[in-house]
């Protein structure tokens, strides 16, 4: 019998050490309160008076945001949109982003399908970063899983949404006249065409950065690992 596709919420038991404040958490978000009013009110209070660790506060979050998320897509994307600042505050450095995508895989544990989109999702929504997604498809506990389609399905996506972004920028900017070409630049085109270059290059970092890693990977041949090959 198949298994069902179902969210695997961590904060499930009624005598869990967390089970409180991700009941008080998910209520929040249920109700609407802003991403500023959430890191105010789990820095001053919830953190200190429990001791999260760095990894449990990212394992709350997240799993309280995919829970108010899992209806639907739609849903998804709403509450990304609305915790972005949050994501953002408690999801900054590499090694954040690689717990982050552990704790969406565990979330989804039941539906490869829809790890693969949640995972896209918080990419395009710039909670993750490409590289970060290649450090946890190589990380340890991942590597086991290397034979099973959908982890590669998120290689190629994360590989092919960070080539897009690089041409697409490419494109953008060259459709834009420079305008230190021209004598009657407004601030407004001057300023544009700034944003636009700084965002090509943002894009082709993060491209760097994410073929660092895979070629690092390559390079040590931890590949081999995939395949059952010392």
């Amino acid at each position: 019998m198949p298994v069902k596709q179902e969210p695997n919420f961590a904060y499930t038991n009624e005598s869990g050490e967390y089970y409180g404040p991700a009941k008080l958490l998910n209520l929040r978000m249920k109700n609407k309160d802003s991403g500023e009013e959430l890191i105010k009110w789990l820095n001053d209070d919830v953190f200190p008076k429990f001791q999260f660790s760095t990894d449990d506060q990212i394992e709350l979050i997240v799993n309280c945001l995919l829970q108010n998320g899992s209806k639907s897509f739609s849903h998804l994307l709403n509450i990304l949109d609305r915790y972005f600042v949050l994501l953002r505050h408690f999801i900054s450095t590499p090694q954040q982003q690689v717990q982050c995508i552990h704790v969406i895989h565990s979330y989804w544990k039941t539906s490869s399908q829809f790890i693969v989109i949640t995972i896209n999702k918080f990419l395009s929504h710039r909670v993750l970063e490409a590289a970060s997604i290649a450090q946890w498809i190589f990380s340890e506990s991942i590597i086991p899983l290397g034979k099973r389609q959908y982890i590669w399905e998120i290689m190629t996506r994360t590989i092919d949404k960070s080539l897009d972004s690089v041409a697409l920028g490419e494109q953008k900017l060259s459709e834009m006249d420079d305008p230190t070409e021209k004598l009657d630049a407004t601030e407004e085109e001057i300023k544009n065409y700034e944003v636009m270059k700084d965002k090509l290059e943002q894009a082709r970092d993060e491209k760097k950065l994410l073929f660092q890693v895979i070629f690092q990977v390559l390079i040590f041949n931890k590949t081999s690992i995939f395949y059952g090959v010392e």
